[in-house]
């Protein structure tokens, strides 16, 4: 099973590269806002760091996923630029007014990242759809190499059954990647369904000021990918592969 971390900080870095099960990482700013592009600096620095997969989100604003056409031909910039530093793969999701996959940006954006080598993930956007498994087929039909996903729900445990019918009825033609509360309880779960990746974020809350600010404490935190909470959610990858007397 392949391992995906999100983060957006070069504190994360330091952490997952001391993990060399860590497949993939996917590399954003701003995760508060459920991501958006990172800075090119960023994407170097876990190329230096981790021997892990850079892959980056391409999401030029906060909100909605309904871009109009300049922020495509930004988005496409911005592949460019991920790809000039560094990253292997790129993550999309574009969506029209009503929610259904804009195949026309999608097949854009996806062929522009095909010709810079580049993987391409269509992120929970997936999860937004209508029609989740003809959405599904789409991203098939389109050559993209994996979806991220919660199964349509807001927690990727609570979309189980549906995530086992897109594995079941996909394997073979895309990755099947589980994201959206994926924890050391529930990771049996989706390996029992063989979901070919998980994605989470492990991050705890941390604030580097010391007493009392005119700001609010929330606002002077960041979230920064926690060592035991890695730890705990290999452990419990590497477990399904052994005894359950030895996990």
């Amino acid at each position: 099973m392949n391992i995906e971390i999100c983060l957006d900080n070069i504190e994360s870095v330091d952490v997952v590269a001391k993990f060399p099960e860590i497949t993939r990482l996917e590399i954003c700013s701003a995760l508060s806002l459920d991501g958006l592009t990172p800075a090119p600096y960023l994407v170097q620095y876990a190329k230096e760091k981790s021997v892990a997969r850079r892959h980056t989100m391409i999401r030029p604003r906060a909100g909605d996923l309904c871009y109009n056409e300049a922020e495509i031909k930004m988005m496409a910039q911005e592949i460019k630029l991920m790809h000039e530093s560094g990253a292997d793969g790129v993550v999309i999701g574009a969506l029209d007014a009503n929610s259904h996959i804009n195949i026309a940006a999608t097949k854009y954006l996806t062929d522009l990242a095909r010709s810079y080598q580049l993987e391409v993930t269509f992120h929970r956007a997936i999860d937004m759809v209508p029609d989740y498994l003809a959405s599904v087929q789409i991203c098939v039909d389109l050559g993209i190499d994996r979806i991220l996903t919660s199964g349509g729900q807001s927690k990727a445990f609570m979309g189980l059954d549906d995530i086992a019918k897109v594995v079941q009825k996909y394997h073979g033609q895309i990755e099947i990647m589980a994201g959206g509360g994926v924890n050391k309880g529930n990771i049996p779960y989706f390996k029992k369904v063989g979901v070919d990746a998980v994605h989470f974020s492990a991050a705890s809350s941390k604030s580097n000021v010391k007493g009392e600010s005119v700001f609010s404490k929330s606002s002077l935190s960041y979230n920064v990918t926690n060592e035991d909470i890695v730890k705990e959610n290999i452990a419990a990858i590497a477990c399904q592969y052994q005894s359950p007397l030895s996990c």
